[in-house]
């Protein structure tokens, strides 16, 4: 299972942040934190427009609530307007400060991140690792606000494919933040989603399945489970519960994260595909394959809009599918899929959208798609999210 979206989507919450005092202003973007944590994402950028309306911030807190809303567009994936407000606030420390500080480091590791999702990842990495280079230097490796950066710099890593790097820039990070902000911090539950994806990545099913478990508990604790970081996380486990042949708890999970993943990110969102990909796992292995085939079909017309970013996903969910066929027959159907796969992995990177206008085993918008674990509910047709 490829679950790079997962991993960038979550280390963008960990971008620094300055030292700010407290009052109104702190109350003000705590407020809009949560609501952004909560997958409230137009209340939360209501709240940061209101803060950078502000006349009484100093230039660090309003560039403090714009790293904050540049996180946002992030998570919204509007990239182009993410990718050029960090630069702008990377320009602006790197300008009033004259020279290399803390906060332009934080900034450097908010544009890589930003670059990263835009799959330019030779650029992105070479910010993420002179924001680190600045942060050791001035602040010390073990520093709080190094490890975060850090936290950045370890997506970079693993969407190069260096995953011992990665693990052991997240093990360290998860040291010093676990000692700076208590093991139970959303910050340091960040850090174990992330290491269950290396350890996932790795096939260290055990090792994945309790850094799952702790980052879940978190955040059922600090979020509750109406939240995209409990969607995420979940749909993780749930693979890793499938893959230990634990499909009792895995079962009991997705009944609740199918429907919550559709109702945060919406029904053509790569979130919602993992999570109907769980289920098209769990019905095969119950011996529902009408289901199974309904639930993978749905997955797949919804990556196929996504690449280039969501390609190794796609080519996974189309295997999944291809292996439902050939159980039941369809030796037409697998040869088709076969063709395109091998037309994906042609084009690589070179893939877009309208590669799929003529997708042979796709899904309209309006199928029957099953989203809460049990019945069958039908999609409403609407415009594609690209």
């Amino acid at each position: 299972m490829n679950a790079k979206p997962n991993l960038i989507l979550l280390l963008t919450l960990a971008l620094p942040a300055v030292q700010v005092g407290a009052g109104s202003f702190e109350s003000a973007l705590r407020l809009a934190d949560q609501w952004k944590a909560s997958g409230q994402f137009q209340r939360a950028e209501r709240e940061y427009d209101l803060l950078l309306q502000r006349r009484d911030l100093t230039a660090s807190e309003h560039r403090l609530v714009l790293s904050r809303r540049a996180v946002l567009l992030i998570e919204t994936e509007r990239l182009d307007e993410a990718e050029a407000l960090a630069r702008r606030i990377y320009e602006a420390d790197l300008r009033d400060h004259g020279t290399f500080s803390s906060e332009t480091a934080s900034a450097l590791s908010l544009l890589g991140v930003a670059i990263t999702r835009q799959q330019r990842l030779e650029e992105a990495l070479n910010h993420l690792e002179q924001a680190s280079r600045i942060a050791r230097s001035l602040l010390g490796p073990r520093h709080l606000e190094t490890a975060r950066i850090n936290v950045n710099l370890a997506s970079g890593y693993a969407l190069h494919g260096d995953l011992r790097q990665a693990e052991r820039t997240l093990v360290e990070c998860e040291e010093v933040m676990s000692a700076a902000l208590g093991p139970h911090h959303w910050e340091v539950a960040v850090v174990s989603h992330d290491l269950g994806y290396l350890y996932l990545r790795q096939g260290r099913l055990d090792m994945a399945e309790s850094e799952f478990l702790h980052a879940l508990t978190a955040w059922r604790r600090l979020l509750g489970e109406n939240s995209p970081n409990f969607v995420r996380t979940a749909n993780l486990l749930i693979h890793v519960q499938f893959s230990n042949r634990r499909f009792a708890p895995a079962q009991l999970l997705l009944t609740r994260t199918l429907p919550l993943a559709a109702g945060l990110f919406g029904p053509d969102h790569p979130e919602t595909a993992r999570a109907l990909l769980n289920q098209a796992r769990l019905d095969s292995a119950l011996g529902r394959p009408v289901q199974s085939a309904a639930a993978v079909r749905r997955a797949v017309w919804i990556l196929a809009r996504r690449v280039p970013e969501a390609r190794d996903e796609l080519l996974n969910s189309i295997a999944l599918y291809r292996s439902l066929l050939r159980t039941s027959g369809d030796k037409p159907g697998v040869q088709r899929l076969d063709r395109w796969s091998r037309r994906i992995r042609r084009a690589g990177l070179q893939l877009n959208h309208s590669t799929f206008s003529s997708w042979p085993c796709a899904v309209e918008p309006g199928e029957a798609v099953r989203t809460d674990g049990g019945q069958f509910q039908q999609q409403p047709p609407g415009p594609l999210r690209q």
